[in-house]
């Protein structure tokens, strides 16, 4: 193998590894309630087109609309990665989720319903639809620091794709949500979920991620994001347990 492929074949695997998550973490891209109307979008679309000795094709997109009316948020998140070299498909995978919140008379208090729709060829899952519903708790809110709890009922439908095994599932979903700022210029952020069978608590799925930001002015930072996602009855020929190391540098003009 020369240095090339060499090259090509771990930024794929590295790509593959980032791309395979099964749970969306809605925590960490939800905005915060206002008492007013507003409206928050976001659209990402990239498209490169590599030839070396073999032609890499990359397409990606990420869309995010929310809608605050005063008490009540409307999220939709749309994702989706494909990787091809030559034949060879690295990544192919998606999603489409939806949230709706609403708070209750208790300000502590939301109510969730929640759809979404997904594939991952490399997870072998060639379609995965969920709906739930429940409640969201806040637990401490103070100034910059705050935390939730989230328990909700979740229906799920899922059909692999390597021995067309289809699974019809009732789980418990639940989550917690942690914003800590132990100094002005250091942030942590932490959710973590946590999804078992109502009929075999062996049967579950947890994932987690941690990020810390260093803030060394108003416009530099340095993002540290640690993630890991574990399934105990995973797809047939996929991984139960996927984790990832990013960092990053940002700038703001």
């Amino acid at each position: 193998m020369s240095v090339n492929q060499t090259i090509l074949t771990f930024l794929l695997t590295l790509f593959i590894v980032q791309a395979a998550a099964q749970i969306v973490n809605v925590e960490d891209k939800r905005s915060t309630f206002t008492d007013s109307i507003q409206w928050v979008e976001q659209l990402e679309l990239g498209v490169n087109l590599t030839h070396n000795k073999k032609d890499v094709l990359t397409l990606n997109g990420k869309a995010q609309i929310e809608f605050t009316y005063f008490d009540k948020l409307l999220i939709s998140i749309t994702n989706f990665n494909f990787v091809k070299a030559g034949d060879q498909n690295f990544v192919n995978e998606g999603f489409q989720h939806l949230r709706y919140n609403s708070r209750l008379k208790k300000e502590w208090l939301t109510y969730e319903l929640f759809g979404q729709v997904q594939y991952n060829e490399r997870a072998n899952i060639a379609i995965r639809a969920l709906g739930g519903t429940g409640l969201r708790f806040r637990l401490f809110e103070k100034e910059k620091d705050r935390a939730y709890l989230g328990i909700s009922y979740m229906y799920e439908f899922e059909e692999e794709s390597q021995e067309s095994l289809k699974h019809n599932n009732h789980r418990l979903s639940t989550y917690f949500s942690l914003s800590w700022q132990p100094q002005s210029n250091i942030q942590i952020a932490s959710t973590s979920y946590y999804q078992p069978l109502f009929t075999n608590v062996k049967d579950y799925r947890l994932s987690s991620q941690t990020a810390m930001i260093f803030s060394f002015s108003k416009r530099l930072d340095f993002k540290t994001t640690f993630s890991i996602i574990y399934d105990s009855r995973a797809a047939v020929g996929a991984p139960t347990t996927i984790y990832r190391f990013l960092n990053s540098l940002r700038y703001r003009f």
